[in-house]
């Protein structure tokens, strides 16, 4: 069975790779500069969080 996607665009990344790294307790799977990616297996989850557009514009516009 495939894992369901769950994902969040959030303004302050770092601080959602904190929250959530302490909600699973674990470090996310993957991790890139405006991304990070948990795969979770009760429930099958592929969960990713996301740095959101505005935020996104104005890291890449600098």
């Amino acid at each position: 069975m495939n894992a369901r996607p769950v994902n969040f665009a959030v303004d302050d990344l770092a601080a959602g790779i904190r929250f959530y790294s302490a909600m699973f307790a674990s470090a996310p799977s993957v991790l890139k500069p405006d991304c990070a990616k948990w795969t979770l297996d009760a429930p099958r989850v592929s969960f990713t969080l996301f740095m959101s557009d505005a935020r996104r514009r104005k890291t890449h516009a600098a």
